[in-house]
């Protein structure tokens, strides 16, 4: 039960940030339709031969043309998608909402604070980390628990820089090599940075952003995001996003689905 619950929850992870930003499939990194797609694919593994298991085949099917829809369309799908896996999460959780009402009954008699009281009420916040949370408008608990996630990076969804086509939308990692900055004419400058994953190298190449030739120093491990231009045999990622991976990083928020918060605003 646990298993189907888990993998029920993994499917709509993104799904409000998705809506948040007006449905442009760049709530995850490697593209919202590929995660959500790729969760259906594990979570049907939990559901075998089961009418479970039917429903989330047609969600993966519906999402496989997510690309190609307009955002009113996408964002129905996405809100019938939300309607399907709460009708599963209410097929496969019934024994745990019993254990659950048991548990709300008997917390009835401690103090629960309201929604509406201030944030530094809530247990294991306390007024300092209260100051840093209205900096980001987050002033009450009912804001604490709406505080989303500015996206989720799929971090267990990467390409081998061999395996890019030309127009896709793609995810990578490696290690920058050093830059170099070209300036084909007047008020034109492009910066290209190299990236090895040891199957290949890919150019992240950004146009008139000279400043990203100090923020991505040689030998730096990076992850990126972005459109894919395969010109002379040269790969492009053009205007790519990207994180710096640090080595304990690296053993924590790879190879698995990673929300991307927005930070405290200095004072």
């Amino acid at each position: 039960m646990e298993e189907k619950r888990d993998s029920l929850a993994e499917i709509e992870k993104p799904f409000a940030v998705e809506i948040k930003i007006g449905c442009t499939n760049q709530s995850v990194f490697g593209g919202f339709d590929n995660y959500v797609i790729n969760a259906c694919r594990k979570a049907m593994q939990d559901f075998p031969r089961e009418e479970s298991g039917s429903k989330l085949e047609n969600l993966k099917t519906l999402f496989a043309g997510y690309r190609e829809m307009p955002p009113n369309q996408r964002r129905k799908l996405i809100e019938n998608a939300s309607r399907i896996i709460s009708q599963l999460k209410g097929e496969v959780l019934k024994p745990a909402v019993e254990a659950k009402t048991k548990i709300a009954e008997q917390a009835r008699s401690k103090f629960i604070p309201p929604l509406d009281s201030e944030v530094k009420f809530a247990k294991g916040v306390g007024p300092i980390v209260a100051k840093k949370l209205e900096r980001l408008r987050v002033k009450t608990i009912e804001d604490l628990l709406f505080h989303m996630p500015r996206r989720y990076e799929d971090r267990s969804w990467l390409k081998q820089i061999f395996q890019l086509e030309d127009g896709s939308f793609e995810t990578i990692t490696g290690i920058t090599g050093r830059a170099a900055q070209i300036k084909p004419r007047y008020g034109l400058n492009i910066t290209k940075i190299p990236v090895n994953d040891g199957t290949g190298i890919a150019f992240l190449t950004w146009f008139n952003q000279p400043y990203m030739k100090n923020t991505l120093k040689q030998g730096t491990k990076v992850i990126a995001s972005g459109k894919v231009e395969i010109r002379y045999r040269e790969i492009q990622l053009h205007n790519p996003e990207f994180e710096i991976i640090s080595e304990e990083e690296d053993t924590i928020n790879t190879g698995r689905i990673v929300p991307v918060a927005i930070t405290f605003v200095p004072c």
